[in-house]
């Protein structure tokens, strides 16, 4: 993405880290579940990898999350997007 496009600028939401137990990713799977649920309109992006990414998968897929809730393993020049 070229800094001069523009995007539009939503309600996100943006997690960087590795996605491990230690991280307590589980719960920020549960979490993300009500928040999205109550706010149909946000975005939750993701940023990182690691042994709970499966587990992150699921609850998207099980509570039918997809247009709302991303996991991207890296993102290059996040700032110009972010």
């Amino acid at each position: 993405m070229k800094p001069e496009e523009k995007i539009k600028r939503e309600n996100w939401i943006v997690t960087v880290g590795r996605l491990t137990y230690q991280k307590g990713i589980d719960y920020l799977a549960e979490v993300a579940k009500e928040v999205l649920r109550q706010n149909k309109d946000w975005k939750w992006f993701i940023l990182g990898d690691g042994e709970e990414r499966e587990k992150l998968e699921t609850v998207i897929q099980e509570n039918g999350l997809e247009e709302q809730l991303f996991l991207k393993v890296s993102c290059r020049k996040c700032g110009m997007v972010f």
